[in-house]
C-alpha cells in the first residue's frame, strides 16, 4: 500500500471514530452487571495482549491539559479495541499486565465489545471505544485530530520522498572491476597454476571443488597455498578460490586454506539460500580475515540450483550494503541443467528466462554477474556468439574453462572504439556550460538523459581499467 493511501485510510478511520463518539456513551441493558472502572494506567488481563503500550509525547497536547497519549491495540478473534488514556496532572504508570478485572467470572471480564452478559463472560455487540477518562471524549478529541491529520500527510510525503531517493540511488555499491574473462584453473594441476600467471584473463579462479577428486583435496590445498605465496598481486587481475560446500568434509578445510592465501574473493558453490552466504561471511570475520585488508576476501555466489533461482533476491540482498562481502553472481548451467532437466540447445532458448532473472536480481542489489561456461572450447564461432548474447543480456563477463577462450570473452565484454567515442560525447555534452543544470540534452538529434551520462562515465572508467591492465600485463 502506498503511503498516501495509508494516510487517507487512517484519516477516514479517525472521522468514523469521531462520529461514534458524538453518539454519546453506550448504555447497558437492564439487569446487566456493571463493568468495573479501570483506573488510568491499568487494564484488565488479556490473553491476546499485543504487548506494552506505545507512549507518544507531544508538547501540543497541552491544549487538552495532558502531557502524553498512550495508545494500545488489543486484538480478539473478531473484534478490536482501542484504548486511549491521558496523563492529567499526576504521574501514571502505563503498560502493566496485571489489572483489576477478573477473567472468566460471570460477566466481569472487560472485553473488546463493550457490554457483557451471562455467567461465562461472553462478549457481544459491535466494536466500540472505551475511554477511561470522561473528559477525554470532548476535551482531547479535537486536539488529537488536529495533531494527527497533518502528521499523517507529512508521513505520506516522507515515505514518497524516501521511495524516490531509493529509485534514484545508483545500484553499484562496489568498486568497478574488470571481470570480462574468468578462467577456471584446477588447483591440483601444477602446470596450469604456473601458466595462469602469464595469461591475459581478468580473473583466475582456482578451483578446489569439481575439478579435484576427493582423495586429492588435501594435496590441492597445499599446492594452492604454495602458489599464493609466490603470486604477484600487482598484476591487476583478481585471484579467487572456489571452495567445496560447507556441508561436506572439505568446506571448512578450504576456508582455513583461504586464510593462508587471502585471495580477492571466495567463490561459494551451489548457493541455495542467503544463509549459505552469511555463514561464510561470519566465519571469515570471526577468523580475522578482515585484519590485513578492508573487508578481507569478498564473496561470489554460484547460482546453479533450482532453489538458488527461487531465492535470488534474498541472496543478492546480502551484498546491498556498502562494503558487503557479496559482490558477484556466477551462473553454473551444467549443474542447473542436471537438476532441472532443461535441454542443452544451441542459443540457450529455454535457459534465457532464467539467465535474465539472475541478471535482474544482481543489478537490483548492485552486484556483478558472470555468465556460465561454454563447454566446447574448440568451437570458437559458437563461443563468440554466446559471449555476444551474454553481453546483450547484461552480463559483465564469462566463466571460461580453457585459455583459448580468453580472447573471445575479452573482446565481447570489452569496449569498442565507437562505444568509447559515444560515451565521451555524452559526458562532454553534460559538462558543457550551456547544459549546466539540465536533465536532458540533445546530441546529434537524439535525446540523452542524465542517466545516460552516468552510464557513459562508468563505461569510460571501464576503458581506463582495460588500459591499465594492458600496461601491467
Amino acid at each position: 500500500m502506498r503511503w498516501c493511501d495509508c494516510a487517507k485510510r487512517l484519516d477516514q478511520f479517525s472521522r468514523n471514530l469521531k462520529g461514534n463518539l458524538d453518539q454519546g456513551p453506550q448504555t447497558q441493558p437492564p439487569g446487566a452487571k456493571k463493568r468495573p472502572d479501570i483506573p488510568v494506567g491499568r487494564r484488565p488481563h488479556s490473553e491476546v495482549d499485543d504487548g506494552p503500550a506505545t507512549v507518544v509525547p507531544d508538547a501540543r497536547l497541552a491544549l487538552a491539559g495532558g502531557r502524553a497519549v498512550v495508545a494500545r491495540t488489543r486484538r480478539g478473534a473478531d473484534r478490536c479495541r482501542l484504548e486511549l488514556a491521558c496523563e492529567h496532572g499526576a504521574e501514571h504508570q502505563h503498560g502493566g499486565d496485571a489489572g483489576d478485572g477478573e477473567a472468566d467470572r460471570g460477566g466481569e471480564h472487560d472485553g473488546c465489545a463493550g457490554d457483557q452478559h451471562g455467567e461465562d463472560g461472553e462478549e457481544d455487540g459491535a466494536d466500540t471505544l472505551h475511554f477511561d477518562l470522561p473528559f477525554l471524549q470532548e476535551a482531547m478529541w479535537g486536539p488529537i485530530l488536529f495533531i494527527a491529520r497533518p502528521n499523517l500527510w507529512a508521513l505520506a510525503a516522507c515515505g514518497k520522498a524516501r521511495h524516490k531517493e531509493r529509485m534514484n540511488r545508483t545500484p553499484h555499491h562496489h568498486p568497478l572491476r574488470l571481470r570480462r574473462s574468468v578462467l577456471s584453473v584446477p588447483a591440483i594441476n601444477a602446470k596450469a597454476l604456473a601458466k595462469s600467471v602469464t595469461l591475459d584473463c581478468d580473473v583466475v579462479l582456482f578451483d578446489l571443488e569439481d575439478s579435484v577428486l576427493p582423495e586429492k583435496k588435501a594435496e590441492a590445498r597445499a599446492a594452492l597455498v604454495a602458489h599464493f605465496a609466490t603470486l604477484d598481486r600487482a598484476s591487476g587481475r583478481e585471484h579467487v578460490i572456489r571452495i567445496n560446500p560447507l556441508d561436506g568434509p572439505d568446506g571448512v578445510l578450504d576456508l582455513e586454506a583461504v586464510l593462508d592465501c587471502m585471495p580477492d574473493a571466495v567463490v561459494l558453490p551451489k548457493v541455495s539460500e542467503l544463509q549459505d552466504v552469511l555463514v561464510v561471511a561470519d566465519w571469515l570475520s570471526e577468523a580475522g580475515a578482515d585484519d590485513d585488508r578492508d573487508w578481507g576476501p569478498r564473496l561470489w555466489a554460484m547460482i546453479e540450483t533450482a532453489a538458488g533461482l527461487l531465492n535470488l533476491a534474498a541472496i543478492a540482498e546480502t551484498g546491498r550494503t556498502e562494503g558487503g562481502r557479496l559482490d558477484c553472481f556466477v551462473v553454473g548451467l551444467n549443474d542447473l541443467r542436471k537438476e532441472t532437466g532443461i535441454a542443452d540447445v544451441p542459443g540457450r532458448p529455454y535457459l534465457t528466462p532464467l539467465l535474465l532473472q539472475v541478471v535482474v536480481a544482481a543489478r537490483a542489489f548492485g552486484l556483478d554477474v558472470v555468465d556460465a561456461v561454454f563447454n566446447d572450447f574448440a568451437d570458437t564461432e559458437s563461443l563468440e556468439a554466446e559471449c555476444r548474447q551474454g553481453r546483450q543480456m547484461g552480463f559483465d563477463g564469462k566463466m571460461l574453462i580453457h585459455p583459448a577462450q580468453i580472447d573471445a570473452a575479452n573482446a565481447a565484454y570489452g569496449v569498442t572504439e565507437a562505444e568509447a567515442a559515444e560515451a565521451l560525447a555524452v559526458v562532454a555534452a553534460f559538462a558543457a556550460p550551456d547544459n549546466a543544470g539540465k536533465a536532458v540534452v540533445t546530441i546529434a538529434g537524439r535525446m540523452v538523459e542524465k542517466l545516460h551520462a552516468d552510464q557513459a562515465s562508468r563505461l569510460l572508467a571501464k576503458v581506463d581499467l582495460i588500459n591499465e591492465r594492458k600496461r601491467t600485463a
